[in-house]
């Protein structure tokens, strides 16, 4: 079926005959302008109803309680960022370990020398590797003044 914009197409739904314009719309005023979901009830003259809007206020949310184990973790990571999917990436690893190892290693990792602040790992990202299991040697040495740690 080829419809034309500007004419009428009519449907029927729940017995309800209902006039749908293809397109454009013309109020009775000589001007004709394009129309989106132009609908209505030509049998009874009444309004569509529209779906029913849902409250999304921050009180209608459920709140994510945090168990004790992720606070501890939480507060010996070094990098406190994105933590849902941390509290995610916390929930899958313990699966694999237990709870005292990933905080002794998220010690360690904290402690570290050999971290460096501005690259320490976001937390989801040291769980999901398993990085409790990261064996951290040291600090690196420096170099003597004039040696390179390559040979040319």
């Amino acid at each position: 079926m080829k419809v034309i914009p500007g004419s009428q197409v009519y449907a029927e739904s729940d017995g309800i005959n209902q006039q749908v314009d293809a397109g454009f719309g013309d109020h009775g005023n000589g001007v004709t302008e394009p129309v989106t979901n132009s609908v209505t009830n030509t049998t009874l003259s009444l309004p569509i109803p529209s779906l029913p809007t849902t409250d999304v206020s921050p009180k209608a949310r459920k709140r994510v309680v945090d168990s004790d184990e992720f606070v501890r973790f939480w507060a010996v990571y070094p990098r406190r960022e994105d933590k849902g999917n941390a509290r995610a990436a916390f929930a899958k690893a313990l699966r694999i370990a237990d709870v005292e190892t990933i905080i002794a290693g998220a010690e360690r990792y904290r402690d570290s020398p050999k971290r460096k602040p501005n690259y320490t790992r976001l937390p989801t990202t040291w769980l999901n590797g398993e990085g409790w299991e990261d064996e951290l040697v040291g600090a690196a040495k420096p170099l003597p003044p004039g040696e390179r740690m390559w040979e040319e």
